[in-house]
């Protein structure tokens, strides 16, 4: 598994830093790739964060998201860690870039 990032260089949305995808280099999933990953710069003196793909759908409480990348019962913080994973590796690529 590779991370691909597409860095926006048009700046439209302006707060999008990058795209991100998942490219899957072996077993069942090789050739495949996830989309829908997104790196957004953050308010204030919060850093950047990074969006998963999801879906809308609305219940009593308003409009919600739900995400199609989620941690299981087993492993509650592979999401976070997963994400923290990818801010680091863009940071990585955006200070190279500077």
């Amino acid at each position: 598994m590779r991370i691909n990032f597409i860095l926006n260089r048009s700046g439209h949305p302006e707060k999008k830093l990058a795209d991100v995808e998942i490219h899957f280099d072996e077993g069942l999933l090789a050739g495949l790739k996830l989309t829908g990953f997104a790196v957004w710069r953050g308010n204030g003196a919060r850093g950047p964060f990074v969006t998963f793909p999801s879906r809308p759908y609305e219940d009593a409480t308003g409009r919600r998201f739900f995400e199609y990348l989620r941690p299981s019962s087993t492993s509650p913080l592979a999401a976070r860690k997963f994400r923290d994973y990818i801010i680091e590796e863009y940071l990585k690529i955006s200070e190279s870039e500077a």
